[in-house]
């Protein structure tokens, strides 16, 4: 369905450079040269601030006059070649022959070039961006799987007064009115009231050493640091400047823009663009278009801006853990959802000591990020100890800002901004977890707030920014605080809190509502918290979380059948399906039914409804493996189970689910060794922890280990495992001679002597009887002196605490558990090329999709290498064909080498395509089939690029040979170079958006100046 949108206001399109810009030579040039000149004849002559912002003005004109100038020699340049062409044309008919074809096809060329110039953002953003990423992870497909294209333009709003206003100019004035009240101080009350309430809370301050480093001078190190961060190809603020200009040009700009945050230290005043933003609106998913609220205001600040925001923010990472909770989870360093959704299912099924009245109340703040008053968070950061200078960096960040808001292409007018972090700036997430903190520290250090107990652990609150879970026993006086602290917190801070999304849960049953004091919280028995469905009953977990998503894939999978795709990308299709999270957030083991399901839905949509036309092991292998990445639906649910078993390996008390497994599994050291014991073992039925274990053992029986595992973690006591050692009483006095684990009596797999076991207070050794008693157990139990200890990959990955994409890396060696199909492949190759060893393979493997672009070129060259073209000799076998000769030759039992390769006619063509190559760029003729086939040439071609361009002449060769697959003539020359020649611009495009257009030049510069 096409919608069409009749805006009925004129726009003025906003001023930004395209960061395409910056690949053009001629406007690289004027930029460098622009800002060289300026900042040479410039600085001193007026305050550093004024300076800064008249170098942007200047570097916007002349980067405005460059790229004017480039699009008008590009149409003087389109219009002398067209002319050009037209003249060939006519001599070439005329004359026909072949130097006027020559001609002809020269200009034709240079034609297509001067277009690609003339019209580069246009092809970047249309064919260059669908040959390159069309059916990758990414915008594109993310664009093209939605049902219906979304439409960004807002063509009606509800005003203040409830009018429903249309006309783009009225629209803004509303969003305009909307942000300068949800955006202007609500605060009436005074400096001291404040700093006296801030007072009676306990709040941490900051170590005068940690203190000096955040209020060090600005570095230039920093600058340029925050500048390589940037992410590309992003929106810029009201100057236009991307963060792409900055990254191009950071040796240029980076010393002037550290001299102007340098002065404006001193000067405790930023340059007036710093505090101006634009307000873009994006609508909320499932809220009503019609209100204002209904949309989430994202702040466009100027990059430098933002590099500023970005230098603070680097700063107050390395110390805020200092001051917030491990509670708060929210934008902190190495913490994320799972930890709460872990916590809050581990409290529900726990057995707390004070049952009988437990709830857990959800409190969902009113437009949080919107709303912190300034005053209070000043003075907050002033109780936390950061030091003078980094308020004052702070206050200078949000000192008279204004903002304009952009809606459908339209400016309102600027406003002035009074209150809120914005959203978009890298330094409000953590200001706002500061901001927060007391809050925290209110509810935890009250006497009369109650929090559920395990042991000697107690659980009150859970953060996740202004996402709010409190853990309560005795809600009638619990919650009455509660509301009270919340209360007066909101009027200082400026937080309130959305009572219609707020909740009461109860855990313990029979808890009925009426008998408590009433108060503005719903009781309810089901909630969202984190984009997880929570209910009561680990059966319900399934229903309100697994099977939504899987109705919802089926709907999708409908809509996405009818896409012109590859399989390549409807597997990247299947990628964006929403499961690894609910996988990663599961307290329960997913039964294999499900998974089948799965694969039963993902293979209709893959195959259309029809037969496979290959193997499932194909579609799931990893791609370096010979296969295409299909998810491994089940592979990826015990990966994201196993993640928790880290926290057993490598407990972390920061991490306040490892207190509360400790206290389930009865002590931190029993936490440390669940891998390594029997469930009956573990002195617990939780959840949290039966299920991780259980994903464990699968994928020790994946890997073909059998327990016991021989680790030096492997504990000796209390392990069903080791009946041997257990018949050794009492076994308790252990520990007190260092003897917990294997790796404890042994040293290189032997056990260790007597003399080397020392009691850990006295000193003594370990008596002699005890010693012969843990010497026969050894021997009985492991049938032999030395111990061959199996330190697996997996074992290694999940003790070390800093593994990063952790659960990626322990799906990758799931699937390493998996045979690969290059081996099958390799025995097919071999057959037809006996001397294809296996050096030669890796390398036809490891190249085998480095230097093509398109997602659907890979796919060819992965039918190539494992054989999947329908032949004539398989169509025979298949009895779909009556003959197995070859269309071309006449040759019986046509197989996929002849048709690829051996054929007279395709050998000839080869020939071609080599000498060609060998005319056009000097590389050597290789008329091998392991060459032409799979691209060895490491041995051959000393260097890179002549590599990639050897290879992908070669690729497109195979190509022009499949275009003619079953035909009976064969592929002609003139087919492939005119294949090269259209895909050729496209390659060109692609380089330039990668930012490496000079890449370009070295491996196709010297074949693109022959096509001419």
């Amino acid at each position: 369905m096409v919608e069409l949108n009749l805006l009925q206001d004129p726009t003025k399109a906003l001023w930004r450079l395209s960061p395409l810009w910056l690949t053009h030579e001629h406007v690289k040039e004027a930029n460098d040269s622009a800002l060289k000149e300026f900042w040479e004849l410039n600085p001193g002559t007026a305050p550093t601030d004024i300076v800064w912002e008249a170098g942007k003005a200047t570097l916007r004109g002349a980067l405005t006059s460059a790229i004017t100038g480039v699009r008008k020699k590009a149409k003087e340049e389109l219009e002398e070649r067209q002319n050009k062409l037209m003249e060939a044309e006519k001599e070439y008919i005329t004359h026909t022959g072949p130097d006027t074809l020559r001609t002809f096809r020269a200009a034709q060329t240079a034609l297509e070039e001067t277009r690609i110039k003339l019209t580069q953002k246009k092809l970047l953003y249309a064919t260059q961006r669908t040959f390159d990423q069309g059916e990758k992870n990414g915008k594109i497909l993310a664009y093209l799987s939605k049902a219906q294209a979304p439409s960004n333009t807002i063509t009606k709003i509800t005003s203040m007064n409830g009018d429903t206003v249309t006309g783009t100019a009225h629209i803004t004035d509303i969003f305009a009115q909307y942000y300068q009240q949800l955006y202007t101080t609500k605060a009436n009350y005074t400096p001291l009231q404040l700093s006296n309430y801030l007072d009676t809370i306990p709040i941490p301050r900051l170590s005068p050493l940690l203190r000096a480093q955040l209020n060090s001078p600005i570095t230039l190190g920093e600058v340029q640091e925050a500048i390589t961060s940037l992410q590309p190809n992003k929106t810029p603020g009201p100057d236009g400047l991307p963060a792409d200009w900055y990254k191009a040009s950071t040796e240029l700009i980076s010393p002037w823009l550290h001299k102007t945050l340098l002065d404006a230290t001193e000067k405790n005043k930023l340059p007036r663009s710093f505090n101006t933003a634009l307000i873009v609106v994006i609508p909320k998913e499932g809220k009503d278009p019609l209100e204002c609220g209904s949309y989430r205001p994202i702040s466009l600040l100027n990059v430098d801006a933002k590099i500023f925001a970005k230098i603070l923010s680097n700063r107050l990472k390395l110390v805020i853990e200092e001051l917030i909770e491990p509670d708060q989870t929210g934008f902190m360093p190495n913490r994320s959802t799972n930890i709460n959704i872990r916590r809050l299912f581990t409290n529900i099924h726990a057995n707390h000591t004070n049952k009988g009245s437990r709830v857990i109340v959800s409190l969902d703040a009113a437009k949080a990020f919107d709303s912190v008053e300034w005053p209070y968070l000043l003075e907050l950061l002033q109780k936390f100890g950061l030091g003078a200078q980094f308020i004052k960096w702070v206050g200078m960040l949000y000192e008279a800002p204004t903002a304009k808001v952009n809606v459908n292409r339209h400016l309102s007018q600027e406003f002035s901004l009074s209150r809120g972090t914005r959203q978009g700036c890298p330094l409000s997430p953590l200001l706002f977890a500061l901001a927060i903190e007391p809050l925290a520290i209110l509810i935890r250090h009250s006497p009369a707030i109650t929090g559920l107990k395990l042991g000697a652990v107690e659980e009150c609150i859970s953060l996740y920014a202004d996402d709010v879970l409190l853990y309560l026993d005795s809600p009638v006086a619990s919650l009455q605080t509660v509301l009270r602290i919340v209360e007066h917190f909101g009027h200082f801070s400026g937080l309130r809190i959305n009572w219609d999304k707020s909740s009461v849960f109860p855990i313990d049953p029979n808890m009925d509502p009426n008998m408590f004091p009433p108060t503005p919280l719903q009781w309810v028995d089901t909630f969202k918290y984190l984009g997880i469905q929570i209910r009561k009953e680990l059966s319900d977990f399934i229903p309100n979380n697994l099977d939504p998503v899987l109705k919802t894939m089926k709907e999708k999978l409908l809509i996405w059948a009818n896409l012109p795709l590859s399989i390549w990308g409807r597997i990247n299709l299947l990628k964006m399906i929403f499961l690894l999270y609910i996988f990663h957030n599961s307290p329960i083991s997913i039964p294999s039914k499900f998974f089948a399901l799965l694969d039963k839905t993902q293979t209709a949509f893959l195959w259309a409804n029809k037969p496979p036309r290959f193997s499932r092991a194909k579609l799931r292998a990893p791609i370096a493996e010979g296969g295409l990445g299909l998810p491994h639906w089940q592979f990826y649910f015990l990966a994201a189970q196993a993640y928790y078993v880290q926290w057993w390996f490598s407990p972390d008390l920061a991490n306040p689910n490892v207190p509360l497994q400790a206290t389930l599994a009865s002590s931190m050291e029993s936490l440390k060794y669940i891998p390594f014991r029997k469930l009956s073992d573990i002195r617990t039925t939780h959840p949290v922890i039966v299920t991780p274990y259980r994903a464990w053992q699968k994928i020790l029986n994946l890997y073909n280990l059998k327990p016991p595992i021989l680790s030096p973690g492997l504990p000796l006591w209390g392990n069903s495992y080791l009946p041997n050692f257990q018949q050794i009483a009492p076994y308790r006095m252990w520990p007190h001679w260092g003897i917990r684990t294997l790796g404890d009596v042994t040293n290189a797999g032997a056990l260790l002597p007597r003399n080397q076991i020392k009691h850990a207070d006295t000193g003594e050794l370990l008596p002699w009887f005890s010693y012969l008693q843990l010497q026969q157990a050894f021997r009985h139990q492991f049938q032999r002196t030395i111990v061959p200890f199996v330190l697996t990959k997996l074992e290694i990955t999940l003790q070390n605490p800093s593994s990063k994409k952790l659960i990626t890396t322990l799906y990758s060696l799931l699937l390493s558990t998996l045979q690969s199909p290059f081996l099958t492949a390799q025995k097919a190759w071999h057959q037809d090329i006996p001397d294809l060893n296996s050096e030669d393979w890796e390398e036809a493997t490891d190249r085998a999709y480095d230097y093509l672009i398109s997602t659907r070129d890979r796919l060819i060259q992965f039918k190539i290498m494992h054989k999947l073209h329908l032949t004539p000799l398989r169509l025979c076998r298949m009895g779909i064909r009556d003959s197995s000769q070859c269309p071309k030759c006449g040759a019986p039992e046509a197989n996929y080498f002849h048709l690829m390769w051996s054929c007279p006619q395709i050998h000839h063509f080869w020939n071609q395509v080599l000498d060609h190559i060998q005319n056009t760029t000097a590389l050597p003729k290789i008329i091998n089939p392991k060459v032409c086939l799979f691209g060895i040439v490491d041995d051959t071609i000393p260097t890179l690029t002549s590599r990639i361009l050897y290879r992908t002449l070669l690729f497109y060769a195979r190509k022009t040979i499949l275009s003619q697959w079953m035909a009976h003539s064969p592929p002609t020359i003139a087919s492939w170079l005119n294949l090269i020649k259209t895909l050729l611009p496209l390659i060109q495009l692609t380089y330039i958006a990668r930012g490496c257009p000079q890449k370009y030049d070295k491996v196709w510069g010297t074949w693109a100046e022959t096509m001419e």
